[in-house]
């Protein structure tokens, strides 16, 4: 018998010296009475030494038991309630901090009293670590869900809310508390035409994952009627089949387009009308000037064998004033067009940067044919709000004219610079005088142009010294202020990385299931790639700009103020960069299902492009 005990004891402290956990067995005054392999391994001691000593002496090298804050003792915890406890204590090794949880139970004889403890120690620092990134990742999802411009439900497959965003309690004026368990169908006012109809779409997306887009139209809180885009999709949620449903107000352009669709006709009459008017005048001033320049050109090329030098000289004068008519026919047209505000400027913001170095490429042959010398002073890229191809022309023209000026000195000027809220375009030059400039053909049309801009076109010239600079003064468009946020997440839904432009503001406090946005994301980028070929959405002072990348992996968002085009561009350009540079990442995030530090460089990338 005295041998078998000893076999089980035997047995018993292999399986006690193999646990992973360090464990002490303790008396009731902390003295330690036994431990097992890993805290002899953890702490460098040997089990002779460490049997005797107290237990906060040799773990944390201090003379007392440990007290808050910086650790509870769940030992003493036990002594005093005579029940388990447990505790977690933090501490730094090496830079690194770790964490361990601390488990205490009692071994009770004669009657309940305890006479040893059992105190277990456990590494959770992996468990923690992986639990606040999964936090991070729901808290960057919240912050997302609850800054998009659009309602968000979250249905099970019995078509009850159980879960929305803090936009659908504005948009639907009930609390969240009321909607959720509410039947999706019964928040509209709707004919049962329209219920069974949503029915079908709510049962194809629970059975089939179809998605499905529909236009509701509906009486809403107020008595009013409203319009609304309805997103439909399928989410999986723990194993479980959900529904998904994304809420657009539509009724500002429903309304517009119920306008549009009753003046449309009287659109097309008056605009054939117009076009017939502006066909005819232009055929009244054009035909007898072009008439005088054909039968100039073909007495030029047909008879001048047969003609005096004095006739081919007035033959070519006639000729180059009836092209110099026809063009200012031309302008003339456009300035009545100005005159009775039909005009169209087709505004994008643009880099007047690199208007000005198209324009002179574009005259270069004009330059060199000249043996003009013009310098450049383009220090800084500048934007405005303009029409591209307009601004270009009236560069180009301002700069022809000088360059023909036979009085011209050799040099031409042509900055660009900052002048409070305006970007000023100067051309500087000696030799014409203002008298003269301000004879040119065009440019009192040029002006308008510029006035139509917001702008100003100013003439500086000194007469004695004969230097002139030409002004064109455009108002500066800060595109930056228009950027509010941008996300970049991966197709099945991970965040890789957001990048706020302005302060942050604190997230309400709404609670969202992180895989619901998982399919959100899921959808919208099935909306970018189906039949409406969505790249923004709009929703009044907010918009949201859509792009993937080259290998359709990675959504960027770009929330914004106003959609841009430079915006757009520069997103492109980022993105470009973003495929070169991350490719790799890319590949492995399948593989790891993790989310790497590395991305955290991305903030460089983002304020190159945007600043």
């Amino acid at each position: 018998m005295e041998s078998k005990l000893n076999q089980e004891n035997q047995y018993l402290k292999s399986i006690f010296d193999s646990i992973f956990d360090e464990i002490m067995i303790l008396d009731r005054n902390y003295q330690i009475l036994d431990v097992n392999k890993t805290f002899c391994d953890k702490y460098n001691v040997s089990k002779e030494d460490a049997i005797g000593s107290k237990c906060y002496n040799l773990t944390h090298g201090i003379n007392m038991v440990c007290k808050p804050p910086e650790c509870i003792c769940p030992v003493e915890n036990v002594l005093k309630t005579g029940e388990f406890c447990e505790s977690i204590h933090s501490h730094h090794i090496d830079g690194d901090i770790k964490y361990i949880e601390l488990l205490a139970f009692p071994i009770k004889v004669n009657g309940g009293s305890i006479e040893q403890i059992v105190k277990i120690g456990r590494d959770i620092t992996d468990k923690i670590k992986a639990k606040n990134i999964l936090k991070a990742s729901e808290d960057k999802f919240r912050n997302l869900f609850e800054k998009l411009p659009f309602s968000i439900f979250l249905l099970d497959s019995n078509y009850k809310i159980i879960e929305c965003n803090s936009i659908s309690e504005i948009y639907m004026n009930e609390s969240k508390n009321e909607l959720i368990g509410m039947n999706f169908i019964n928040l509209f006012s709707i004919s049962k035409k329209k219920v069974k109809e949503i029915n079908e779409i709510l049962t194809n997306v629970i059975k089939f994952d179809l998605s499905e887009i529909l236009e509701l139209k509906f009486i809403n809180y107020n008595g009013q009627l409203a319009w609304a885009e309805l997103f439909f999709s399928s989410v999986i949620l723990r194993n479980e089949k959900y529904i998904q449903i994304i809420l657009q107000d539509i009724t500002e352009r429903k309304l517009i387009e119920d306008i549009i669709k009753k003046e449309n006709q009287k659109l097309r009459e008056l605009d054939q009308l117009k076009k017939q008017l502006m066909a005819q005048l232009s055929e009244k001033l054009k035909s007898p000037l072009n008439n005088i320049f054909d039968i100039t050109e073909i007495l030029l090329n047909s008879y001048r064998e047969q003609l005096d030098d004095e006739i081919i000289e007035l033959l070519d004068m006639i000729k180059k004033g009836g092209e110099r008519s026809i063009d200012m026919v031309g302008k003339m047209l456009e300035i009545s067009k100005i005159e009775a505000d039909k005009l169209e400027l087709n505004f994008q913001t643009e880099n007047l940067f690199e208007i000005i170095k198209d324009s002179v490429k574009e005259i270069n042959d004009q330059i060199k044919n000249q043996n003009i010398i013009l310098n450049l002073n383009l220090t800084e890229d500048l934007y405005s709000d303009i029409d591209k191809i307009r601004i270009k022309y009236i560069i180009k023209y301002l700069l022809t004219s000088i360059i023909k000026a036979k009085s011209l000195k050799k040099e031409i000027i042509v900055s660009l610079i900052q002048n409070n809220h305006n970007a000023e375009i100067s051309t500087s030059f000696s030799g014409i005088g203002i008298k003269k400039l301000k004879s040119l053909s065009e440019l009192e049309f040029s002006r308008e142009i510029i006035d139509l801009h917001g702008g100003n076109l100013i003439i500086n010239s000194e007469s004695k010294k004969k230097e002139t600079n030409i002004v064109i003064k455009l108002p500066l468009k800060n595109w930056k202020e228009s950027l509010i946020h941008i996300y970049i997440i991966y197709r099945s839904g991970i965040p890789l990385f957001d990048y706020s432009f302005i302060e942050k503001t604190k997230a309400d406090n709404t609670t969202l299931i992180s895989g619901s946005i998982i399919g959100m994301m899921t959808l919208l980028k099935a909306i970018i790639h189906g039949k409406k070929q969505i790249k923004t959405i709009d929703h009044g002072d907010r918009k949201l700009m859509f792009e993937m990348n080259s290998t359709n992996d990675v959504s960027f968002i770009l929330l914004v103020k106003e959609d841009l085009h430079i915006l757009r561009k520069k997103l492109n350009d980022l993105i470009e960069v973003f495929d070169k540079k991350y490719r790799y990442l890319i590949k492995k995030i399948d593989m790891t299902h993790s989310i790497s530090n590395l991305w955290e460089e991305l903030h460089v990338l983002i304020e190159k492009f945007f600043g």
